[in-house]
């Protein structure tokens, strides 16, 4: 089948492990993010993400100034 034809999939995201550190006007947020597709057959495929993102607040106005993010095969147990 061509992967043309084939209807793309939604995925389901949240955030676990939620850590967020104020620093005066920085903030740095860690998270694991969690991306779900259920198939046609009902599987549930699973795709997790470390993220770390720093913000700076700036005239009462909070702005990403870096983010990062890393793809993770460890099952759920490991992290």
């Amino acid at each position: 089948e061509d992967d043309a034809d084939e209807e793309e999939l939604p995925v389901t995201y949240r955030a676990e492990e939620v850590d967020i550190r104020l620093y005066d006007d920085v903030a740095i947020v860690a998270f694991r993010l969690v991306g779900e597709t259920t198939q046609p057959n009902g599987d549930v495929e699973r795709q997790d993400y470390f993220n770390t993102g720093t913000f700076l607040k700036q005239s009462d106005v909070w702005s990403v100034i870096a983010w990062q993010a890393t793809k993770t095969s460890l099952p759920d147990s490991d992290m």
